[in-house]
C-alpha cells in the first residue's frame, strides 16, 4: 500500500470515529451540498469532478458509478463509503433527461444541416431512454460516438443474456470505453411492463438573422441573398405517447424569403411495435419523413452538404425511415414510409409526392409516329413543359434576384384601353424577364423505392436499395438556353452580341478558371412516361447494394450505386456509377479510418450525400453569378448538397499516446474527375493537458491543388494554424484564447489583375495572409442563468471559420474586422429554456480604388469602404 492509500485510510478512520462520536449521519451524494462534499476524504479536484459529473451526466445509480468520475479510484470509493448513501430522486425519465447534460441537449436542439434529423433521434432517446435489451443494431449505431463495432458488441451481449446493469454493458465483447461512456446516457436496463404510457411534448421556436452555414469552407457560406430585416423563423412541436406513438409539426421560413414562401411539415408515426414473435414494426410514418440507407450513395433526403462525412464520430446519419422534423425545404418527402425488421432482415419501403424547386426551361417538341393498318401514316407533334435542373435555394426566390412575377390579368377588362395597357405591361415584363417560369415548387416529383437488408449472422449486413423519381416535366438541361447568360444578355441562347455582352453563353466550357465545366455537360436528361403516374414526363432510377462486416475490432463497409439508363435495375456494370468503401478499427486509446470513393461524372443523383471534399459544380461557370441569367442560379453550386465527382483516399486517426496528449491526423488526396485536377489536404492536431483544468490545442492544415509535394508549384495552396488555450474553472465556468494564422496563395487571374506597369499579370502568385486573435468566456451565475461572450480581431484580408456558441460562422474580410457576441441562456424551470444571442461585426476601413465616380457624377480619389452588421438569435424550448 503506497503512502497516499495509507494516508486516506488513516483519515477515513479518524473521520469515522468522529462521526460515531458526534452522531453524524450519512448524506445522499446525489443532492449533497458543497459543505457536505468538502467533508469527504478527497482532493479539491476530485470533489469538483463529482460536482461536474452530476451537473453534466446526472445522478449516480450506485456507489460504484463513482468510478466513472475522472480521478476517482477504487481506493477513493472505499474511503468515502462510510459517509455517503446513493439514492435516486423520484423523477420521471423525461425530467431526468431535462436535468442532465444540458449542454448536450442545447447543442442537439440547435443542430442544423446534415446532423439535424439525427439530433431529433438523440433527443427522443435522451429524454425517454429505451431498454438496452430491446434495442436493435440500427438504434444503437445511430447514437453519438457509437461505432458499428460498439453496436455489434451490445447485440452480442444481448444474445448472452439480460443486460442487468453497467457491469454487463461494460463487459460487452468488443465495446470500447468511449462507446460505453456515450451509450449509458441513452439507455436503461429494464422495462416496467405495468407502467402507464406518458404524454410528453417538446416545443422549440427560433428566430434569427445569423446566416446558416453547413460547410466549413469559404464556399460554404450562403450569404449573398440574405435579408436580415426578414429573419429566419423555425418552429417545431414534437409529441410522444409512450414508446410507440409520435407526432410532429414544423414551420420553417428561411431568412429573406417573401411572404407566402415557407414550408410546413406534419408527421404521425407508430414505432417499436412487436407484431409477432419474429416481426417488429420499427416505424410507420404518415406525412413527412426522411429516408437514408447505406453510405448515402443512393438515398438520403437532406438539403445540406457536409464535407468529409464519414458516418463515424460526429458525422453520423440517421439510417432508415424517420419522421421529418428538420429544416429541409427542397428534398422533402411526403407520403408513407414503413420499416419492418427481425433478427434476419430489415425491409424499408416509401412513397412520396411533393413539389420541387427547379429552373424551368422552354417547352420541348415531342413527335409520335401514327400507323394505320401497320403502315406509317403521319407524325403528330406536341409541345411538353420542361425543366433544366433541380435547385436548392436559401432563401427560396420564385423569380430569382432580378425577376418578378408577370402582371396580374383581370378576369374582365372594363375597356379596350385597359386591355391594351395590360398587353403593354405584359410585353414589357416579357422583355425584362429571363426566366421561363417561377422556380419555387415548379416541378411535381413522385418518388418511391425501398431498401432490404439481410443479416445472416451477427455483424454481417448485406442490403439492396432502389428508388425511382418521376417528374411532371421533361428533364432537359439545355444550359445555354436556360441558365448561362449575363446581366446585359437579354437574348436566350448564343447570338452575335454575346461577346460584347460578356455573356456566359460563349464562355461555358471555354474559360480556364472554370475547368470543371465538363461536370455541367454530364447533367442528367430524361423523357418518358410511367404506368404508375399518368402525369409523368421524365424519370430517374438509381439502384445498388451495400454491406457491413464486423470482425473483432474491425468494421468493413461499402456501397455501390448506378444511375440506370433503362428498366434493368438489377443489371450492373454498364451505367454511371458511384462507390464508397471504408475500413475502421478501434482500441481504447487509438482508432483508424480509411475511406475510398469513386464517383463517375455522369452519376447525377440528387439524393447522393456520400463522402466528398467539395460540392458538385465547384470550379464551374455556376460559381460566377455574372455569367448566369440570374444571380440566384449560382445556388446550383453554393446550395448543392451533391458531392463532386471525385476519386481518392481519406485516412483519419486519433491516438492518445499519453494521459496528457492526444493526437489526430486527417489525410486526404483525390482527383477531380471533371478536369483531372489533383488535390491533397492534411490536418494534424495535438491536444495537450498540462494540468487537470487546462488544455492547449494546436491544429495545422495544409491544402493544395497539384502533386502531393510541398515543393510543387501549386496553383492553389492554403495553410492554416490555430492555437487554442482553454482554462476550466469551477461551476463549469471557462475561458478561452484563440490565435489563428492563415496564408492562402493562388495563381493570378489575368483578366482581373494588372501588373504595375500596365497590362495583364501573367506570372507570380497572389497571397492572402491573415492573423486572428480571439477570446471567449463562459460564466454560470447559477443553475438557471449562463452567460457566454466571445470576440476576435482579424488583422487583414482573409478567411476564418468560428464557433459562436451553438452557431458555426464563416467570415471573409477584405480589410480586417472586429467581431463580438454575447449570449444569455435562462433556465427558469426544468421545463423551459430561453436563449438569446446578439452579434456585431465591424469591418475595417479600406480601399482598393484609386479613383471613383459617385451616383451624381462627381469624381473622388481613394474612396473607402467599411461596413457593420448586427445579428441576433432568439430561441425558446419548452418540454413537459
Amino acid at each position: 500500500m503506497n503512502m497516499r492509500n495509507k494516508f486516506l485510510s488513516f483519515i477515513s478512520i479518524v473521520i469515522a470515529l468522529c462521526a460515531v462520536a458526534t452522531g453524524m449521519e450519512k448524506f445522499n451524494i446525489n443532492n449533497a451540498t458543497p459543505d457536505q462534499l468538502i467533508t469527504l476524504p478527497l482532493t479539491e479536484n476530485q470533489i469538483l469532478n463529482i460536482e461536474n459529473y452530476i451537473y453534466s451526466r446526472g445522478y449516480f445509480d450506485n456507489v460504484y458509478d463513482l468510478l466513472a468520475v475522472e480521478g476517482i479510484t477504487a481506493e477513493d470509493v472505499k474511503a468515502i463509503k462510510p459517509y455517503i448513501i446513493v439514492q435516486l430522486p423520484v423523477l420521471s425519465e423525461f425530467i431526468k433527461g431535462q436535468k442532465t447534460s444540458s449542454y448536450k441537449v442545447n447543442q442537439w436542439l440547435t443542430a442544423e444541416g446534415s446532423t439535424e434529423g439525427l439530433s431529433e433521434v438523440w433527443l427522443d432517446r435522451y429524454y425517454e431512454p429505451r431498454d438496452v435489451n430491446k434495442m436493435s443494431y440500427d438504434e444503437l449505431v445511430s447514437l453519438p460516438n457509437l461505432s458499428p463495432i460498439d453496436a455489434v458488441a451490445v447485440i452480442k451481449q444481448q444474445q448472452r443474456g439480460p443486460i442487468k446493469g453497467t457491469f454487463e454493458l461494460r463487459n460487452a465483447p468488443g465495446i470500447s470505453y468511449y462507446g460505453y461512456r456515450n451509450l449509458i446516457d441513452f439507455v436503461r436496463f429494464s422495462s416496467d411492463k405495468n407502467a402507464k404510457p406518458e404524454l410528453h411534448t417538446r416545443f422549440s421556436s427560433l428566430i434569427r438573422t445569423v446566416p446558416v452555414t453547413t460547410n466549413p469552407e469559404y464556399e460554404g457560406a450562403i450569404i449573398p441573398f440574405s435579408s436580415p430585416d426578414r429573419p429566419e423563423i423555425f418552429r417545431k412541436i414534437s409529441t410522444t405517447y409512450g414508446e410507440h406513438i409520435k407526432g410532429g409539426y414544423v414551420f420553417h421560413r428561411n431568412m429573406g424569403e417573401q411572404d407566402g414562401i415557407y414550408i410546413e411539415k406534419l408527421s404521425l408515426s407508430v414505432e417499436n411495435v412487436q407484431l409477432s414473435r419474429n416481426l417488429r414494426l420499427d416505424r410507420l410514418v404518415l406525412g413527412n419523413f426522411t429516408a437514408s440507407f447505406g453510405q448515402s450513395v443512393i438515398m438520403e433526403t437532406t438539403d445540406h452538404f457536409s464535407p468529409r462525412r464519414t458516418g463515424f464520430r460526429f458525422t453520423k446519419q440517421a439510417r432508415g425511415i424517420f419522421p421529418d422534423l428538420t429544416r429541409t425545404t427542397q428534398y422533402v418527402m411526403k407520403g408513407v414510409g414503413v420499416q419492418l425488421s427481425n433478427d434476419l432482415f430489415r425491409l424499408s419501403l416509401f412513397g412520396s409526392k411533393h413539389p420541387r424547386d427547379a429552373i424551368i426551361g422552354p417547352d420541348v417538341v415531342s413527335s409520335d409516329s401514327v400507323f394505320v393498318d401497320g403502315v406509317f401514316s403521319h407524325t403528330v407533334s406536341d409541345t411538353l413543359p420542361s425543366f433544366s435542373t433541380l435547385i436548392v435555394m436559401q432563401p427560396r426566390l420564385p423569380w430569382g434576384v432580378f425577376g418578378s412575377p408577370p402582371p396580374d390579368r383581370p378576369r374582365v377588362f372594363s375597356s379596350i384601353e385597359d386591355s391594351l395597357n395590360y398587353i403593354e405591361a405584359y410585353e414589357d415584363w416579357d422583355v425584362r424577364n429571363k426566366l421561363y417560369g417561377p422556380m419555387t415548387s415548379s416541378v411535381e416529383e413522385m418518388t418511391w423505392g425501398g431498401n432490404i437488408r439481410f443479416t445472416p449472422v451477427t455483424g454481417l449486413n448485406i442490403g439492396f436499395t432502389f428508388y425511382e423519381s418521376l417528374y411532371d416535366k421533361v428533364l432537359d438541361p439545355n444550359v445555354i438556353l436556360t441558365i448561362t447568360g449575363g446581366e446585359d444578355d437579354y437574348n436566350p441562347g448564343i447570338d452575335a452580341q454575346d461577346y460584347d455582352d460578356y455573356s456566359g453563353d460563349v464562355f461555358i466550357g471555354q474559360y480556364m478558371t472554370n475547368s470543371a465545366d465538363p461536370e455541367i455537360a454530364a447533367m442528367y436528361a430524361s423523357s418518358g412516361e410511367s404506368s404508375l403516374w399518368s402525369d409523368a414526363l421524365s424519370y430517374r432510377r438509381v439502384s445498388g447494394f451495400d454491406f457491413l462486416y464486423v470482425i473483432g475490432n474491425m468494421a468493413f463497409q461499402g456501397e455501390y450505386g448506378e444511375l440506370s439508363s433503362d428498366n434493368r435495375i438489377l443489371s450492373f456494370g454498364d451505367d454511371p456509377h458511384a462507390m464508397v468503401l471504408n475500413l475502421y478499427t478501434q482500441f481504447n486509446n487509438f482508432n483508424f479510418l480509411a475511406v475510398y470513393r469513386d464517383y463517375d461524372l455522369e452519376f447525377d443523383n440528387p439524393y447522393q450525400r456520400s463522402f466528398s471534399n467539395y460540392q458538385r459544380y465547384k470550379t464551374t461557370i455556376f460559381e460566377d453569378h455574372y455569367w448566369l441569367e440570374d444571380p440566384a442560379f449560382s445556388y446550383l453550386y453554393s446550395g448543392n448538397p451533391q458531392p463532386q465527382s471525385e476519386r481518392g483516399f481519406f485516412l483519419s486517426s486519433r491516438y492518445q499516446f499519453h494521459r496528457s496528449f492526444v493526437g489526430t491526423l486527417n489525410w486526404d488526396t483525390w482527383t477531380r474527375k471533371a478536369d483531372e485536377a489533383k488535390y491533397f489536404r492534411t490536418v494534424a492536431s495535438l491536444d495537450w493537458r498540462p494540468a487537470f483544468n487546462f488544455r492547449i490545442k494546436l491544429r495545422q492544415k495544409w491544402q493544395a491543388r497539384g502533386s502531393f509535394d510541398l515543393m510543387h508549384p501549386s496553383p492553389f495552396e492554403s495553410l492554416e494554424t490555430r492555437l487554442t488555450m482553454r482554462l476550466r474553472l469551477s461551476n463549469f465556468d471557462s475561458m478561452e484564447i484563440l490565435y489563428s494564422r492563415g496564408y492562402t496563395t493562388f495563381s493570378p487571374r489575368p483578366r482581373l489583375t494588372d501588373n504595375p506597369v500596365g497590362g495583364d499579370m501573367t506570372v507570380g502568385d497572389i497571397g492572402k495572409p491573415v492573423d486572428v486573435l480571439g477570446i471567449g468566456f463562459i460564466h454560470n451565475f447559477d443553475q438557471h442563468l449562463t452567460v457566454k461572450f466571445g470576440s476576435f480581431i482579424m488583422g487583414a484580408e482573409g478567411f476564418l471559420w468560428y464557433f459562436e456558441d451553438t452557431d458555426f460562422r464563416i467570415f471573409d474580410s477584405k480589410g480586417g474586422l472586429v467581431h463580438k457576441w454575447i449570449s444569455f441562456t435562462f433556465h427558469p424551470s426544468d421545463y423551459l429554456n430561453i436563449g438569446f444571442k446578439v452579434t456585431h461585426t465591424s469591418d475595417n476601413t479600406f480601399t482598393r480604388v484609386t479613383e471613383g465616380q459617385t451616383s451624381v457624377g462627381n469624381w473622388i480619389s481613394n474612396p473607402t469602404e467599411n461596413g457593420e452588421a448586427t445579428d441576433f438569435r432568439l430561441q425558446i424550448d419548452f418540454g413537459i
